[in-house]
């Protein structure tokens, strides 16, 4: 009886993957158009910095996190500092950046605030620094 029901449940599978509607993901304009920004694994960023040697990576960790290793070329802007949304509101609105933090939390929360201030010129960086190192891309350590 089992081997009918198994093979049952494997039909029903393969009829509902022929059957269902296949809505295609968003491409990059779509997102950046809707979201603001678009999310980028530690390879495309490394990649992008290549290509464009003018992104600002912007590093929200704390500046302690920060002094341990960092993208080479990053400015930080401490997520926790009191002066936090002030800085980020100063921030050149024409330009391109690569967001990231240690993991993506306080990076993705920044994401609404540069919106906000008109920044919509922005790459998340995908698991955040602990992608790029756990990558074995370059980090320099001060």
């Amino acid at each position: 009886m089992r081997p009918v029901f198994l093979l049952s449940m494997v039909a029903l599978v393969v009829l509902a993957a022929f059957t269902l509607p296949v809505i295609p993901p968003l491409q990059a304009t779509e997102i950046i158009d809707k979201y603001g920004y678009r999310i980028v694994t530690p390879l495309e960023a490394d990649a992008l910095l290549k290509e464009k040697p003018d992104v600002v990576v912007l590093d929200v960790r704390k500046p302690e996190e920060f002094n341990s290793g960092h993208i080479e070329g990053a400015i930080n802007i401490d997520y926790f500092a009191a002066d936090f949304d002030d800085r980020i509101a100063a921030l050149d609105r024409t330009a391109t950046y690569l967001l990231h933090c240690k993991s993506g939390g306080r990076s993705g929360n920044t994401l609404p605030l540069l919106r906000a201030s008109g920044i919509t010129n922005v790459h998340h960086l995908d698991a955040g620094f602990d992608g790029w190192k756990d990558a074995g891309l370059k980090v320099v350590q001060p």
